[in-house]
C-alpha cells in the first residue's frame, strides 16, 4: 500500500473508530475493498425537494 492508497486506508479507519459508514467522494472505486464502507460519488445525490416543492401549486386568479 502506497500513496494515496494510506490516505484512504487512514481515512477509512477514522471513520470505523466513530461509527461513520458513508462517504461522498469522486473516487467511489478507491473505497470498494473496504467492507462496511458505502462510497457515493456526487452525481448520485438526489437534491432533496423544499416543502414548497412538494406542495400542489395553487392558480392565481388576475
Amino acid at each position: 500500500m502506497r500513496g494515496v492508497q494510506v490516505h484512504d486506508a487512514y481515512l477509512v479507519a477514522a471513520m470505523r473508530v466513530h461509527g461513520i459508514t458513508n462517504l461522498l467522494t469522486f473516487n467511489v472505486g478507491d473505497f470498494a475493498s473496504y467492507p462496511g464502507i458505502t462510497a457515493v460519488h456526487p452525481q448520485d445525490i438526489e437534491p432533496e425537494q423544499t416543502p414548497e416543492e412538494t406542495l400542489p401549486q395553487q392558480k392565481t386568479e388576475n
